[in-house]
């Protein structure tokens, strides 16, 4: 109950910032607790392929309970009589030589390891990417909502004073109309708004993995003006810089070697085999006079044993695995250089986002101030009746079309910087 509770206060106390979403999404992700299983498998499946290598040991031993003719383990002569036998014994074996397949199998689930740990970190990373984006939607439509009470509150204020004119009789009364329904069309605005809010925190939620009741709110990040690296590089540059990193493209490779050794564990099946075995064995009958530990060590036995398997017609089979391990080789570069193609694209119209992003946003802010000013000239000039209300509105919602617009080319200026910074390996979250 406690630990229920300290989760629940570090869910719902202070807001989540963008690393504390990250954070969360690692830590209670299906996706990526799954990825990490397969990991843990993968390394479990290097352990025992080197574990193969162990000498294979065994003991045991038996009791027997005779009755008519039977064999005497002691004197090797049929009697007739009833009595109690045994045998005690150590055993040991172990494979010299099979065309190195034990030696390449260990480099094969070696390289599977990697590329597993690899893929845990591709998913980790588009995880986070997705939570990102999750987070600015949720900022963005929380700055949306914030905007568009400040126009209900402006438009609360024309209606009152278009109320007491109308009452007077000093304005037209499509003037007056014009302006309650634009008050009931900014609510109408309001109430999408607050849904996309909504959807925007289910889906940061969802992503985190955590009941939607105990997200708590968002924190705000800098709207500082952005400075990526990324954006004064050429794509042919970030595309370098992410192949000496990019989780999804170094698991390719490895996958890559996995399929190589795979191939040399299919071709070792050609080999013939030496093994080697050895043990210790020893009887016991009722029938001595010596107690049971005595005939254990008077009747101990050793053995070596050495034995060589040459494959004849098991060769057709061992064909057909190397052209499946082969198939698999050819299939993993296939993999590797679609992963390949793809994250250059992904790179690629990255960075061209980032650079339209940026112009957007620059072209916004001059839209804006420049209807802001239009938006004051129509106000004094309603207010002093030279327009009507159609005029006026329209440079109402010409400016908070503008100002929407603006909150948004914020949001992806600064989201299409996450992206290419991440992409050029220097990704910061503070």
């Amino acid at each position: 109950m406690a630990a229920a509770g300290a989760r629940g206060q570090e869910l719902t106390g202070d807001s989540l910032s963008l690393s504390d979403c990250i954070r969360l999404a690692l830590k209670n992700s299906y996706i990526a607790q799954s990825a990490n299983l397969g990991t843990r498998l993968a390394r479990i499946d290097h352990q025992e392929s080197r574990q193969s290598l162990i000498p294979g040991v065994s003991m045991g031993v038996g009791h027997n309970l005779s009755q008519g003719r039977s064999i005497d383990l002691v004197t090797n002569q049929y009697i007739n009589q009833n009595f109690s036998s045994g045998n005690q014994y150590i055993s040991g074996s172990v494979t010299l030589f099979r065309g190195l397949e034990a030696l390449n199998r260990i480099r094969q689930q070696a390289a599977a390891g990697k590329a597993a740990a690899f893929e845990e970190q591709a998913v980790k990373d588009q995880l986070m990417l997705d939570v990102i984006l999750a987070y600015m939607q949720v900022l963005t439509a929380r700055d949306m909502w914030a905007q568009t009470e400040k126009r209900i509150e402006l438009t609360k204020q024309q209606v009152k004073r278009a109320t007491d004119l109308h009452s007077s009789g000093v304005i037209p009364p499509s003037d007056f109309y014009d302006l309650k329904g634009q008050l009931a069309g900014d609510l109408n605005a309001l109430n999408e708004i607050r849904k996309a809010h909504m959807e925007a925190r289910i889906n940061l939620a969802r992503l985190m993995n955590i009941p939607y009741e105990q997200a708590g709110p968002v924190a705000s990040i800098s709207l500082e003006v952005p400075r990526s690296a990324a954006a004064a590089l050429a794509p042919s540059e970030v595309q370098e810089n992410a192949a000496l990193w990019l989780p999804s493209l170094k698991a390719a490779e490895w996958r890559i070697a996995q399929a190589q050794d795979g191939i040399r564990v299919a071709r070792a099946g050609h080999s013939p085999r030496l093994t080697m075995g050895g043990g210790f064995q020893s009887t016991y009958s009722s029938n001595s006079s010596l107690g049971y530990f005595e005939q254990a060590k008077n009747n101990l036995g050793r053995y070596l044993s050495f034995g060589l398997t040459i494959p004849l017609t098991d060769h057709i089979l061992i064909r057909n695995n190397v052209a499946r391990a082969r198939i698999n080789l050819e299939d993993a570069g296939y993999r590797a250089r679609n992963t390949e193609l793809e994250w250059q694209s992904t790179i690629t119209q990255t960075l061209f986002n980032l650079e339209l992003a940026k112009e957007n946003y620059h072209n916004l802010t001059e839209r804006e101030e420049n209807l802001q000013e239009s938006f004051r000239i129509a106000t004094a000039r309603f207010q002093a009746g030279d327009i009507n209300s159609v005029l006026f509105l329209t440079a109402k919602n010409n400016l908070e079309q503008a100002m929407a617009d603006k909150i948004i080319g914020r949001y992806q200026w600064t989201l299409q910087q996450y992206f290419a910074d991440y992409f050029n390996g220097k990704l910061s979250l503070q």
